[in-house]
Protein backbone atom coordinates (compact mmCIF):
# COMPACT_ATOMS: atom_id res chain seq x y z
CA UNK A 1 0.00 0.00 0.00
CA UNK A 2 1.32 3.59 -0.41
CA UNK A 3 0.57 6.92 0.71
CA UNK A 4 -1.32 9.45 -1.20
CA UNK A 5 1.64 11.29 -1.14
CA UNK A 6 3.39 8.58 -3.10
CA UNK A 7 5.55 7.27 0.50
CA UNK A 8 5.33 3.95 1.37
CA UNK A 9 3.23 2.31 4.24
CA UNK A 10 5.71 1.36 7.08
CA UNK A 11 4.06 -0.70 10.50
CA UNK A 12 5.36 -2.46 13.58
CA UNK A 13 3.22 -5.90 13.69
CA UNK A 14 1.00 -5.49 16.52
CA UNK A 15 1.28 -1.53 16.77
CA UNK A 16 -0.95 1.19 15.94
CA UNK A 17 -0.20 2.77 12.99
CA UNK A 18 0.67 6.83 14.03
CA UNK A 19 1.75 9.35 11.56
CA UNK A 20 5.60 10.22 11.83
CA UNK A 21 5.35 13.97 11.51
CA UNK A 22 5.47 15.76 15.01
CA UNK A 23 2.48 18.21 15.34
CA UNK A 24 3.43 20.58 18.30
CA UNK A 25 -0.47 21.02 18.33
CA UNK A 26 -0.79 17.67 19.62
CA UNK A 27 1.44 17.63 22.71
CA UNK A 28 -1.16 18.75 25.09
CA UNK A 29 -4.04 15.98 24.05
CA UNK A 30 -1.32 13.44 24.22
CA UNK A 31 -0.55 14.61 27.80
CA UNK A 32 -4.36 14.61 28.96
CA UNK A 33 -4.14 10.89 27.37
CA UNK A 34 -5.34 10.89 24.03
CA UNK A 35 -4.07 8.37 21.45
CA UNK A 36 -3.89 9.63 17.94
CA UNK A 37 -3.04 6.52 16.45
CA UNK A 38 -5.35 4.58 13.97
CA UNK A 39 -5.71 0.85 15.50
CA UNK A 40 -3.93 -1.57 13.46
CA UNK A 41 -7.11 -3.88 12.92
CA UNK A 42 -8.89 -0.71 11.55
CA UNK A 43 -6.20 -0.34 8.98
CA UNK A 44 -4.90 -4.04 8.27
CA UNK A 45 -7.96 -5.74 5.69
CA UNK A 46 -5.92 -7.50 3.49
CA UNK A 47 -8.90 -7.44 1.31
CA UNK A 48 -8.25 -3.96 -0.44
CA UNK A 49 -7.79 -3.97 -3.99
CA UNK A 50 -4.07 -3.76 -4.86
CA UNK A 51 -2.54 0.30 -5.22
CA UNK A 52 -5.06 1.54 -3.16
CA UNK A 53 -3.87 4.63 -1.36
CA UNK A 54 -3.83 5.96 1.90
CA UNK A 55 -4.63 9.77 3.31
CA UNK A 56 -1.23 10.98 4.44
CA UNK A 57 -2.28 12.56 7.31
CA UNK A 58 -4.45 9.00 8.84
CA UNK A 59 -3.51 6.38 7.03
CA UNK A 60 -6.30 5.27 5.91
CA UNK A 61 -7.34 3.82 3.02
CA UNK A 62 -8.92 6.15 0.19
CA UNK A 63 -12.09 5.19 -1.10
CA UNK A 64 -12.60 4.82 -5.10
CA UNK A 65 -14.11 2.79 -7.17
CA UNK A 66 -12.51 -0.54 -6.80
CA UNK A 67 -12.56 -0.04 -3.31
CA UNK A 68 -16.22 0.93 -3.26
CA UNK A 69 -16.40 -2.03 -5.20
CA UNK A 70 -14.85 -4.61 -2.46
CA UNK A 71 -17.66 -3.02 -0.18
CA UNK A 72 -20.50 -3.28 -2.31
CA UNK A 73 -20.00 -6.74 -3.09
CA UNK A 74 -19.86 -7.51 0.47
CA UNK A 75 -22.39 -5.68 1.47
CA UNK A 76 -24.79 -7.50 -0.90
CA UNK A 77 -23.10 -10.51 0.27
CA UNK A 78 -24.15 -10.24 3.85
CA UNK A 79 -27.51 -9.01 2.65
CA UNK A 80 -27.99 -12.44 0.60
CA UNK A 81 -26.68 -14.27 3.95
CA UNK A 82 -29.21 -12.31 6.19
CA UNK A 83 -25.22 -11.30 8.24
CA UNK A 84 -25.85 -8.21 10.65
CA UNK A 85 -23.80 -5.10 8.95
CA UNK A 86 -23.57 -1.61 10.07
CA UNK A 87 -21.44 1.47 8.60
CA UNK A 88 -20.06 4.29 11.04
CA UNK A 89 -19.72 7.66 9.76
CA UNK A 90 -17.52 10.40 11.64
CA UNK A 91 -16.95 13.78 10.43
CA UNK A 92 -14.49 15.77 12.35
CA UNK A 93 -15.98 19.08 13.93
CA UNK A 94 -14.56 22.90 13.73
CA UNK A 95 -12.42 22.04 10.66
CA UNK A 96 -12.87 25.41 9.15
CA UNK A 97 -12.38 26.99 12.52
CA UNK A 98 -8.90 25.55 13.57
CA UNK A 99 -8.16 26.34 9.72
CA UNK A 100 -8.68 30.11 9.73
CA UNK A 101 -8.15 31.15 13.74
CA UNK A 102 -5.60 29.15 13.46
CA UNK A 103 -2.84 27.31 10.84
CA UNK A 104 -3.64 24.49 8.69
CA UNK A 105 -1.25 22.40 11.01
CA UNK A 106 -3.99 23.10 13.47
CA UNK A 107 -6.13 21.55 10.86
CA UNK A 108 -4.38 18.68 10.54
CA UNK A 109 -4.82 17.87 14.09
CA UNK A 110 -8.32 18.06 13.88
CA UNK A 111 -8.47 15.86 10.85
CA UNK A 112 -6.12 13.12 12.59
CA UNK A 113 -8.67 13.78 15.85
CA UNK A 114 -11.84 12.66 14.42
CA UNK A 115 -10.13 9.80 12.74
CA UNK A 116 -8.60 8.86 15.72
CA UNK A 117 -11.94 8.79 17.80
CA UNK A 118 -13.74 7.25 15.66
CA UNK A 119 -11.73 4.31 14.92
CA UNK A 120 -11.04 3.69 18.35
CA UNK A 121 -14.56 3.66 18.93
CA UNK A 122 -14.88 0.44 16.80
CA UNK A 123 -12.36 -1.09 18.08
CA UNK A 124 -13.00 -1.17 21.66
CA UNK A 125 -16.00 -2.62 20.50
CA UNK A 126 -14.03 -5.73 20.89
CA UNK A 127 -15.40 -7.39 17.84
CA UNK A 128 -14.77 -11.24 17.26
CA UNK A 129 -12.89 -12.92 14.79
CA UNK A 130 -15.57 -13.67 12.35
CA UNK A 131 -16.49 -9.83 11.94
CA UNK A 132 -14.62 -7.97 9.15
CA UNK A 133 -14.09 -4.33 9.55
CA UNK A 134 -13.38 -2.15 6.15
CA UNK A 135 -12.51 1.42 6.92
CA UNK A 136 -11.81 4.42 4.51
CA UNK A 137 -11.58 8.47 3.97
CA UNK A 138 -14.45 8.94 1.72
CA UNK A 139 -12.77 10.07 -1.64
CA UNK A 140 -11.96 13.99 -0.91
CA UNK A 141 -13.26 14.48 2.27
CA UNK A 142 -10.37 14.73 4.60
CA UNK A 143 -12.26 15.06 7.79
CA UNK A 144 -14.80 12.37 7.37
CA UNK A 145 -14.22 8.72 8.41
CA UNK A 146 -16.47 5.70 6.66
CA UNK A 147 -16.10 2.50 8.50
CA UNK A 148 -18.26 -0.77 7.40
CA UNK A 149 -18.46 -3.84 9.99
CA UNK A 150 -19.77 -6.82 8.38
CA UNK A 151 -20.87 -9.83 10.72
CA UNK A 152 -21.23 -8.39 14.07
CA UNK A 153 -23.51 -9.48 16.83
CA UNK A 154 -26.90 -7.62 18.22
CA UNK A 155 -24.70 -7.37 21.74
CA UNK A 156 -21.65 -5.74 19.66
CA UNK A 157 -24.07 -3.38 17.66
CA UNK A 158 -25.14 -2.12 21.28
CA UNK A 159 -21.61 -1.70 22.57
CA UNK A 160 -20.53 0.08 19.02
CA UNK A 161 -23.79 2.51 19.62
CA UNK A 162 -22.47 3.26 23.16
CA UNK A 163 -18.90 3.89 21.90
CA UNK A 164 -19.58 5.84 19.38
CA UNK A 165 -21.65 8.06 22.14
CA UNK A 166 -18.37 8.20 24.18
CA UNK A 167 -16.33 9.34 21.33
CA UNK A 168 -18.67 12.20 20.29
CA UNK A 169 -17.62 14.22 23.91
CA UNK A 170 -15.48 17.12 23.61
CA UNK A 171 -11.37 17.26 24.44
CA UNK A 172 -10.11 20.80 25.24
CA UNK A 173 -7.22 22.10 24.61
CA UNK A 174 -5.79 25.38 26.59
CA UNK A 175 -3.08 26.67 24.17
CA UNK A 176 -4.71 27.50 22.01
CA UNK A 177 -8.10 27.05 23.48
CA UNK A 178 -9.86 24.81 21.29
CA UNK A 179 -12.34 22.13 21.68
CA UNK A 180 -11.51 19.09 19.75
CA UNK A 181 -14.82 17.06 18.96
CA UNK A 182 -16.37 14.80 16.03
CA UNK A 183 -19.84 14.00 15.35
CA UNK A 184 -20.13 10.31 14.89
CA UNK A 185 -23.21 7.66 13.68
CA UNK A 186 -23.95 4.42 12.50
CA UNK A 187 -26.67 3.25 10.10
CA UNK A 188 -27.12 -1.12 10.64
CA UNK A 189 -29.25 -3.58 9.27
CA UNK A 190 -31.43 -3.41 12.31
CA UNK A 191 -32.56 0.38 11.13
CA UNK A 192 -35.91 1.26 10.73
CA UNK A 193 -35.82 3.37 7.77
CA UNK A 194 -33.85 0.49 5.37
CA UNK A 195 -35.99 -2.24 6.04
CA UNK A 196 -38.61 -1.88 3.26
CA UNK A 197 -34.93 -1.14 0.67
CA UNK A 198 -33.68 -3.89 2.32
CA UNK A 199 -36.10 -6.38 1.24
CA UNK A 200 -36.08 -5.60 -1.85
CA UNK A 201 -32.65 -4.96 -1.77
CA UNK A 202 -32.47 -8.86 -1.10
CA UNK A 203 -34.44 -10.53 -3.50
CA UNK A 204 -32.01 -8.56 -6.01
CA UNK A 205 -28.99 -9.84 -4.61
CA UNK A 206 -30.46 -13.65 -4.41
CA UNK A 207 -31.14 -13.66 -7.87
CA UNK A 208 -27.77 -13.85 -8.86
CA UNK A 209 -24.79 -14.07 -6.58
CA UNK A 210 -22.47 -11.62 -8.69
CA UNK A 211 -24.77 -9.04 -7.89
CA UNK A 212 -24.30 -5.88 -6.13
CA UNK A 213 -26.39 -3.03 -5.29
CA UNK A 214 -24.39 0.32 -5.40
CA UNK A 215 -28.05 2.39 -5.30
CA UNK A 216 -29.00 0.34 -1.70
CA UNK A 217 -25.22 1.10 -0.38
CA UNK A 218 -25.53 4.53 -1.86
CA UNK A 219 -28.73 4.93 0.33
CA UNK A 220 -27.39 4.01 3.54
CA UNK A 221 -24.29 6.06 3.15
CA UNK A 222 -26.52 9.26 2.14
CA UNK A 223 -28.68 8.14 5.50
CA UNK A 224 -25.63 7.95 8.07
CA UNK A 225 -24.48 11.31 6.31
CA UNK A 226 -28.02 13.37 7.12
CA UNK A 227 -27.48 11.74 10.46
CA UNK A 228 -24.53 13.01 11.34
CA UNK A 229 -25.21 16.16 9.51
CA UNK A 230 -28.10 16.53 12.13
CA UNK A 231 -25.80 16.04 14.91
CA UNK A 232 -23.96 18.99 13.99
CA UNK A 233 -26.46 20.98 13.42
CA UNK A 234 -27.67 20.62 17.34
CA UNK A 235 -23.62 21.12 18.32
CA UNK A 236 -24.26 24.17 15.61
CA UNK A 237 -27.28 25.71 17.48
CA UNK A 238 -25.30 25.16 20.88
CA UNK A 239 -22.56 27.47 20.74
CA UNK A 240 -25.08 30.62 20.12
CA UNK A 241 -24.45 32.54 23.17
CA UNK A 242 -28.29 32.72 23.36
CA UNK A 243 -28.66 33.91 27.26
CA UNK A 244 -25.81 36.23 26.50
CA UNK A 245 -27.33 38.16 23.56
CA UNK A 246 -30.59 38.31 24.94
CA UNK A 247 -29.59 40.84 28.42
CA UNK A 248 -31.33 44.11 28.14
CA UNK A 249 -27.75 45.87 27.48
CA UNK A 250 -26.83 44.58 24.76
CA UNK A 251 -27.07 47.09 21.83
CA UNK A 252 -26.92 45.63 18.45
CA UNK A 253 -23.19 46.87 17.46
CA UNK A 254 -22.10 44.34 20.77
CA UNK A 255 -24.48 41.84 19.54
CA UNK A 256 -22.70 41.65 15.96
CA UNK A 257 -19.47 41.12 17.67
CA UNK A 258 -20.45 38.91 20.00
CA UNK A 259 -21.39 36.74 16.86
CA UNK A 260 -18.14 37.21 15.08
CA UNK A 261 -16.26 36.42 18.59
CA UNK A 262 -18.49 32.90 18.68
CA UNK A 263 -19.07 32.02 15.37
CA UNK A 264 -16.80 34.08 13.10
CA UNK A 265 -14.39 31.33 10.85
CA UNK A 266 -16.32 28.79 10.58
CA UNK A 267 -18.30 26.89 8.72
CA UNK A 268 -22.19 27.48 10.42
CA UNK A 269 -25.09 25.34 8.99
CA UNK A 270 -28.87 27.03 7.64
CA UNK A 271 -30.81 26.23 10.75
CA UNK A 272 -28.25 28.00 12.78
CA UNK A 273 -28.28 31.15 10.38
CA UNK A 274 -32.03 31.35 10.21
CA UNK A 275 -31.47 31.33 14.19
CA UNK A 276 -29.36 34.66 14.36
CA UNK A 277 -31.70 36.06 11.29
CA UNK A 278 -34.51 35.89 13.98
CA UNK A 279 -32.17 36.56 17.02
CA UNK A 280 -31.87 39.64 14.67
CA UNK A 281 -35.55 40.64 14.40
CA UNK A 282 -36.24 40.20 17.81
CA UNK A 283 -33.28 42.83 18.74
CA UNK A 284 -34.42 45.19 16.52
CA UNK A 285 -37.66 45.90 17.63
CA UNK A 286 -36.63 45.86 21.24
CA UNK A 287 -34.11 48.75 20.21
CA UNK A 288 -37.17 50.25 18.60
CA UNK A 289 -39.45 50.09 21.90
CA UNK A 290 -36.79 51.94 23.82
CA UNK A 291 -37.07 55.37 22.28
CA UNK A 292 -39.62 57.53 21.95
CA UNK A 293 -39.30 58.41 18.61
CA UNK A 294 -39.67 55.17 17.36
CA UNK A 295 -42.50 53.56 20.23
CA UNK A 296 -45.25 53.96 17.20
CA UNK A 297 -43.31 51.98 14.98
CA UNK A 298 -42.60 49.40 17.46
CA UNK A 299 -45.98 48.87 18.21
CA UNK A 300 -46.82 48.19 14.92
CA UNK A 301 -44.38 45.65 14.01
CA UNK A 302 -45.10 44.16 17.46
CA UNK A 303 -48.70 43.76 15.74
CA UNK A 304 -47.58 42.10 12.33
CA UNK A 305 -45.84 40.18 14.45
CA UNK A 306 -48.52 38.80 16.96
CA UNK A 307 -46.97 39.15 19.94
CA UNK A 308 -47.08 41.36 23.16
CA UNK A 309 -44.44 43.36 24.30
CA UNK A 310 -44.42 41.71 27.48
CA UNK A 311 -43.59 38.38 25.46
CA UNK A 312 -40.94 40.04 23.98
CA UNK A 313 -39.64 41.15 27.46
CA UNK A 314 -40.32 37.43 28.86
CA UNK A 315 -37.77 35.66 26.31
CA UNK A 316 -35.14 35.05 28.62
CA UNK A 317 -33.60 31.79 28.01
CA UNK A 318 -33.07 29.56 24.69
CA UNK A 319 -36.29 28.11 25.52
CA UNK A 320 -38.40 31.18 25.90
CA UNK A 321 -36.84 31.94 22.58
CA UNK A 322 -37.30 29.14 20.58
CA UNK A 323 -41.29 29.68 21.78
CA UNK A 324 -41.12 33.14 20.72
CA UNK A 325 -39.89 32.29 17.40
CA UNK A 326 -42.58 29.99 17.12
CA UNK A 327 -45.20 32.66 17.76
CA UNK A 328 -43.56 35.72 15.60
CA UNK A 329 -42.68 32.98 12.66
CA UNK A 330 -44.51 29.93 12.55
CA UNK A 331 -43.57 26.40 13.39
CA UNK A 332 -40.45 25.31 11.46
CA UNK A 333 -41.41 23.17 8.73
Amino acid sequence: MTLDNGAKLETKTGQPIVNERVNPFERQLVDQGFNFGIPKRILGNEKLPEGTKRDRLTSLPIEDDALRTVVGRRLSRAIRDGENWAVVYGDADNLKLANNRYNRRMGDMVIRYGAAAVTQAVDLTNFGDQVEIIAARPGVTADETMIWIFGLSDNELQTLLKNLEDAGKPTESQNPQFRFSVSATAVSSKDPRIQNKLRITKEYVTQAHDRISYDFLSDVVDIAETDVRNIKIIKDLERLPVEELLTDHVLLRNFISILKEDLGNSRISDQLLETICKLVSVQTVKALGKSPTTKGNFTLMLQDLGVSEQQLENARTPEDLMKLFEDMFGKEK
